[in-house]
């Protein structure tokens, strides 16, 4: 995945709202959230591929970071990840760099409006924007009033 300018100015908005912890700042990100949404903006979210698409992959033939397509429709699963107070939260990395920070894992890349209207449904709290990183936690009441401006 590239990263878009919808991206940079998120993580510019997150980097901004831990250096001055305050409203403006706060909202500044929420924004930056809203503007990637209307501008096409992508994350990566961590899934856990379906055992058919092992069976798929030729791993003489394929290396990390190549991108693959296949035929069939596919089923993915989320992966979620459970915080120090055991709360779980869906991750979202906005770069390959953030991505990295963690442990190696499958991503998929969607729309930044598709993962915040999904994880309404899902049984976490919220998504962690960039855990590895300068994170930011954006509860399901933000991402409802992010959805609704």
């Amino acid at each position: 995945m590239v990263e878009s300018a919808a991206n940079k100015k998120l993580v510019e908005a997150i980097h901004r709202f831990y250096e001055k912890r305050e409203k403006k700042t706060f909202i500044g990100v929420l924004e930056a959230i809203r503007m990637g949404m209307h501008e096409d903006g992508e994350w990566m979210i961590p899934v856990i591929p379906p055992l058919q698409a092992f069976d798929m992959l030729d791993p003489e033939k394929i290396k990390v970071g190549d991108i693959v397509t296949v035929e069939e429709e596919l089923h993915f699963k989320v992966n979620l990840y459970t915080t120090g107070d055991g709360k779980v939260w869906m991750a979202a990395f906005t770069s390959n760099e953030e991505l990295e920070k963690g442990e190696s894992t499958s991503t998929i890349c969607q729309p930044v409006e598709d993962i915040l209207k999904g994880n309404r449904d899902m049984q976490a709290e919220g998504i962690i924007i960039n855990p590895w990183g300068e994170s930011f936690l954006l509860t399901k009441e933000l991402i409802h009033a992010i959805l609704e401006a």
